[in-house]
């Protein structure tokens, strides 16, 4: 179960590099955080180093999802460190720095009551509530039939690649696709996301299949279509834009 929104400080405990452009900030919390696999948080820019003055300066908060699972003592966001809000406050933090943030927010979530065969759709920095659930699904042994199909433009862009490829297997179906380049090496899918695609690994008819997509609003309304015109009931539709 999930809390009501609380503010409350974290600490910077690691910084980890997870793709091109992209970084896991770790945050200590003061206190447990209570929260849904897929709720966000809200950053506060105008503490300690994050704050800044003036027109070039950040917006004063930002929506940023929760890429770790349910835990005690700390969380995860996952950022990619392209705009205004990222390049004057995230770029600026180390570990040690203090944050304030309001959370956890959100209904984009994954309910293991009520999803039998979650099938996650993600594009670029739409991946992050998606490994909150998928190592919640991983972390507590759930039964639960999920598969991700992931599209990036390059290899260097797939954020979590290493991590993805050690959940692959068993209950979990990770279908990486780029979109840009053709790698020797790669075993992914070399297209952007499409229902022939989904198709290869999913039974769209299955009535126990959710769809869940996230990613920009092009990439969300485009296979949301797609699902719809292939039968796919809109109930079993579950989007969020980023």
């Amino acid at each position: 179960m999930s809390t009501p929104p609380i503010k409350q400080k974290a600490t910077i405990l690691q910084i980890i590099d997870q793709a091109e452009l992209v970084k896991t900030f770790r945050l200590k919390l003061e206190k447990p955080l209570s929260f849904k696999p897929g709720q966000f948080i809200t950053i506060f820019a105008g503490n300690g180093p994050a704050a800044g003055a003036g027109a070039a300066s950040p917006a004063p908060a930002k929506a940023y999802s929760i890429s770790s699972p349910p835990r005690k003592d700390y969380i995860d966001i996952t950022v990619k460190m392209v705009g205004r809000f990222p390049e004057g406050v995230f770029a600026k933090l180390k570990v040690g720095d203090a944050i304030e943030f309001l959370g956890p927010s959100g209904v984009f979530v994954f309910d293991k009551e009520k999803t039998k065969k979650p099938v996650f759709l993600a594009a670029g920095i739409g991946i992050t509530p998606f490994m909150s659930m998928l190592e919640y699904i991983k972390s507590n042994g759930l039964e639960t039939h999920a598969v991700l199909f992931y599209s990036n433009r390059t290899v260097a862009g797939v954020a979590f690649l290493k991590r993805l490829e050690e959940l692959d297997g068993d209950n979990i179906k990770i279908v990486n696709s780029i979109t840009r380049e053709t790698p020797a090496q790669w075993k992914g899918e070399l297209e952007r996301i499409n229902m022939g695609m989904i198709r290869k690994y999913v039974d769209v008819s299955d009535k126990d299949c959710t769809f869940y997509l996230c990613g920009s609003a092009d990439f969300v309304r485009e296979l949301v279509q797609q699902l719809m015109d292939s039968g796919v009931e809109q109930v079993r539709i579950i989007k969020e834009e980023f």
